[in-house]
């Protein structure tokens, strides 16, 4: 499509009118905007969900688009020099009309998503995994929006998959370390092995904290407060146990090395009378086991096992064991 020539002052006042224009859309968009959600939120003040607050948040700016392009085309088509942009928007405007569409139903669905993420948030439920599919639906509607638009322009768009298809082989051949690690991360996400701030042990032994699963990276805290940052295919290939998930609370035991002067067993019997008040002051569960488990020369060893209702609690117990029984052994084994 010809755009007209213009000399210098021409082309100034039609600049100057096209961005009164852009301005005139702008503001009444942003009026038009605050007019809808003012008479919404007079009709839904007695509703208890933030739904109706999100999707007026999320759609203010493709309603401003709108609003622009359509005083644009309209107020254009009045002013001699901007004829020109009449007639394109007019020549286009099926394609338009599909992407601004495509850019409302994004938004809508980004609000949506982050209202459900919002209420199960607040419900203690994990969802996590929403942020990742918010992002995802939306990209996914614009794609789709751009595949409509750009065949209703008559452009075959075979060719651009093919294109676009190669260009996915190469960057995914380029980038398989970063790859592997988001679709590990995918594939935590999905498959819940453990969700966050529940307590897990490693291959190594190392007790960790679930803080994070991102895009690339497993955000762990061990039991001391520090931060462990892992790869996400790293962590998807650990052998690990949850140990929030086990049952009848969290396992510890003690091993209590005895000198041969004390009476096997009364250690026993003071072991077993110690996790007893343990027991009913709520610091271990019931269950408890005292076992010999190895005797030298000058000294036998007491494992005194036990479970917590929570994994923070088992060095509490053992700090008492200990400490029962070297006053234990203090008094001479009474």
């Amino acid at each position: 499509m010809a755009i007209p020539e213009l000399d210098l002052l021409q082309f100034a006042i039609a600049a100057a009118e096209l961005v009164a224009i852009l301005a005139a859309g702008y503001f009444a968009g942003k009026a038009l905007h605050a007019v809808f959600t003012r008479a919404f939120n007079a009709l839904a003040k007695n509703t208890a969900t933030q739904l109706d607050d999100l999707i007026f948040e999320y759609i203010e700016r493709p309603m401003e688009l709108i609003l622009i392009i359509f005083i644009l085309y309209t107020a254009s088509g009045l002013v001699e020099n901007l004829s020109f942009i009449n007639r394109a928007i007019g020549a286009y405007l099926y394609s338009i009309l599909v992407m601004l569409a495509a850019y409302l139903l994004s938004e809508i669905a980004g609000a949506l998503l982050k209202w459900a993420y919002i209420s199960h948030k607040s419900k203690a439920i994990d969802a996590t995994l929403i942020p990742f599919a918010r992002k995802l639906s939306k990209l996914l509607i614009l794609m789709f929006g751009a595949t409509i638009a750009l065949a209703a322009l008559g452009i075959d768009i075979t060719g651009i998959l093919a294109i676009t298809s190669i260009v996915g082989i190469i960057v995914g051949l380029a980038s398989q370390e970063t790859l592997a690690n988001v679709f590990a991360g995918l594939a935590l996400q999905i498959d819940r092995p453990c969700v966050y701030n529940e307590y897990i042990r490693l291959v190594s032994g190392e007790v960790m904290i679930l803080k994070k699963i991102g895009v690339r990276s497993t955000k762990l805290e061990d039991t001391e407060g520090n931060i462990v940052v892992m790869s996400n295919s790293e962590f998807a290939k650990q052998r690990a146990i949850n140990l929030s998930r086990r049952r009848g609370g969290y396992a510890g035991s003690v091993p209590i090395e005895f000198p041969v002067s004390v009476k096997a067993g009364d250690a026993i019997s003071a072991t077993a009378r110690k996790l007893g008040e343990m027991a009913k002051e709520g610091a271990i569960l019931e269950g408890f086991q005292v076992t010999a488990d190895k005797v030298t020369k000058d000294a036998f060893t007491i494992t005194a096992r036990f479970d917590c209702r929570k994994y923070t609690d088992i060095d509490a117990a053992r700090n008492g064991l200990n400490t029962a029984a070297l006053e234990y052994m203090q008094k001479g084994g009474k």
